[in-house]
């Protein structure tokens, strides 16, 4: 994976009249459908995950299997850092400022959060070059490298999720994730094609100082835009020259809860990679990455959802409205299932040019695509979770259920991998995509008494909708044809 500005991120109001951004953070809004800020930012994901494409891909065939492989073991390590660093305060952030309107109440969560962060980077970071130092002495050249370079790509990393966390009920999710999901590919793809034209080769070390290089700059840029600066202004000032003791705590003590979240999500999604390098070598995990890649294009509308219906989830739950709490997860578990369906029959149809163009080290992939795309699938039909738990206080739960589910994840596919090669970790990842599932429906059902599954009313809709649409189409080429047709002859 070669840009890592993705978390699981609202506007001043900018009177478009179809973005759900358009009220005010206290304002309550109307629950029964996909927010315009929503679409919007689909729209560009959209052309985000094709610039992943085209990025991964090229990262991919310039440093070939075995040096993909400990570049995606580095960055899924660096995401797992990135995820620890603040300890869960970006998740109390992005709910405490979806129902604060004061701009000064925001900025003090904004510099409070920061100094959370700071704090425990200046912890990890040691820790992780003692690691690397230790590697390098029990003879593990290679992942010494892996760890140093995820030491050196995780501080950018969480300070770019954070900067997402803060942009999501502040400007919308449309502003919140685009820069990343769009500058960050296009600039590796540059740094690429530059270093081509120059005939210097590519290695894991130079693409992770590129993405850190990326991260930054991006940082830099978009925390100096109009509508982010009143949080971002002078932060660096504020975070070093009047460190709050007291309320870092209490952000501290009120994030543990979330810890669990963000770390098991992480484990669970994006760390995979170091565990088929575990079990099989650097080769298999740079082909299981390329195909996690691949099938994760699938789960692009979740993606969105779960990041543009938190604010309407934290209302509704203050509201302690249920009803249009369960109405609005069925409606977008429907979407993001039959979404996903279609993604991943087209992603399959074209898999063999993307194969073309990433070479044969990762033929490999073939083998993997059914069972990760149906892993994929499975996350999809259950809809907006990460939301439900984020806003419903349900994130002790949550957090218990992923330290149950999480070593029986890790270790089906470790396992998996020692016995079939890397075809049995994707197996392995598809049964414990499915156990999760099914935990994660049962919880939420039991303790707030929604069901996030698809509704089959909200599919019958749908598809009413498109046979009006294709009906309607239908009978008025005919009279448009005709009225051209009498034009010509009164000619």
């Amino acid at each position: 994976m070669s840009c890592c500005g993705e978390i699981p991120r609202q506007d001043q109001p900018a009177s478009s009249g179809n973005s759900a951004n358009d009220a005010s953070p206290t304002e309550p809004r109307t629950p029964g459908a996909v927010s315009g800020d929503a679409l919007r930012t689909m729209v560009m994901r959209a052309l985000g995950i094709l610039l992943l494409y085209g990025s991964t891909t090229a990262i991919a065939a310039v440093l070939g299997d075995q040096q993909f492989g400990e570049y995606s073991s580095a960055l899924g390590l660096a995401m797992l850092l990135a995820a620890v660093a603040p300890l869960g305060t970006d998740r109390v952030l992005v709910r405490t400022l979806s129902v604060k309107s004061d701009p000064a109440a925001q900025r003090r969560e904004v510099i409070t959060a920061h100094q959370c962060l700071l704090s425990t980077i200046c912890v990890l970071l040691p820790l992780v070059i003692g690691c690397g130092l230790v590697l390098g002495r029990l003879g593990l050249p290679e992942w010494q490298r892996t760890v140093w370079l995820s030491g050196l790509m995780f501080p950018p990393l969480a300070l770019t999720w954070l900067r997402q966390w803060v942009a999501l009920p502040l400007v919308g999710s449309f502003s919140a994730l685009v820069p990343e999901q769009i500058l960050i590919p296009l600039g590796s793809i540059a740094g690429l094609a530059i270093s081509a034209a120059a005939g210097g080769s590519v290695r894991a070390e130079q693409m992770a100082a590129l993405n850190t290089g990326l991260m930054l700059l991006v940082w830099a840029a978009t925390t100096r835009s109009r509508r982010l600066r009143p949080a971002f202004s002078g932060l660096l000032r504020d975070v070093a020259g009047s460190f709050d003791r007291p309320a870092v705590s209490l952000l501290f003590m009120a994030g543990i809860p979330f810890l669990l979240v963000a770390v098991g999500g992480i484990l669970c999604q994006r760390c995979m990679p170091l565990v088929v390098a575990a079990g099989g070598d650097f080769a298999d995990a740079a082909v299981f990455s390329y195909g996690m890649m691949v099938a994760g294009a699938a789960s692009l509308p979740l993606g969105i959802l779960n990041v543009s219906l938190v604010p309407q989830f934290a209302r509704l739950w203050r509201d302690q409205d249920t009803d249009a709490a369960n109405h609005l997860a069925r409606e977008a578990a429907t979407m993001t299932g039959l979404t996903g369906l279609v993604l991943g029959a087209a992603i399959w149809t074209f898999w063999p040019v993307l194969l073309l163009l990433c070479g044969p080290d990762y033929a490999g992939v073939t083998g993997l695509l059914p069972w990760l795309l149906a892993a994929v699938l499975l996350d999809c039909m259950t809809g907006p979770t990460i939301p439900v738990m984020q806003t419903m206080d349900l994130e002790r739960n949550y957090g218990q259920l992923l330290l149950v589910h999480t070593p029986v994840q890790l270790t089906l596919m470790y396992l998996g991998c020692l016995w079939w090669s890397v075809e049995g970790a994707a197996i392995a990842y598809l049964i414990g995509r499915g156990i999760w599932n099914l935990a994660i429906v049962e919880l939420i059902r039991r303790r707030r008494s929604l069901l996030l599954l698809p509704s089959i009313a909200t599919l019958r809709s749908t598809i009413e909708v498109v046979r009006r649409l294709r009906h309607r189409r239908g009978e008025d080429t005919p009279a448009v044809c005709g009225s051209e047709s009498s034009q010509k002859r009164a000619a």
